[in-house]
């Protein structure tokens, strides 16, 4: 996947970007544009979150250890909460996020999978704009009860 849509995707998810309305707009219709971003539901984008961020604290793991300190910190405290939603609030186990992070996050790959230069570029990116936006996103992801889905993200 190249570098560019690793960091939309990032970008969209931590900021709380939602896509633009289908359809054309009828004049002076720019309330569906701008100051009416809809709430996503409970649990929206909550996996697909999961997956990118297991991905960067894997690539902060094993191929920037030691650096970044209160970047890796909150990204590891923000896989912990959301491991945790998903156990809360859907059927997955302990197994089965195990087995997700090794499908999708890169957990357990090859050094060479995990610190390919897309890859180390997202991770820049996301650590240049530091800890806040990761815990923003999550305490949003994580503030209500819901079924955690993979949201439109991917």
């Amino acid at each position: 996947m190249p570098g560019t849509y690793w960091r939309l995707i990032a970008a969209l998810l931590l900021f709380g970007c939602t896509p633009a309305p289908a359809g054309p707009l009828a004049d002076g219709d720019i309330s569906r544009v701008a100051g009416s971003a809809r709430q996503a539901p409970a649990g929206e984008g909550v996996i697909c979150t999961l997956g990118i961020f297991s991905a960067m604290k894997e690539v902060g793991n094993r191929c920037f250890p030691g650096q970044d300190a209160d970047f890796q910190s909150e990204l590891g405290r923000a896989v912990e909460r959301l491991d945790e939603y998903v156990l809360t609030n859907s059927e997955w186990t302990a197994s089965d996020l195990e087995t997700f992070k090794k499908d999708q996050s890169l957990v357990d790959a090859p050094q060479p999978k995990v610190c390919r230069e897309e890859l180390i570029g997202m991770y820049k990116q996301m650590a240049a704009d530091g800890p806040s936006p990761v815990k923003s996103g999550t305490d949003e992801l994580v503030a209500r009860p819901g079924m955690p889905t993979w949201g439109d993200c991917l």
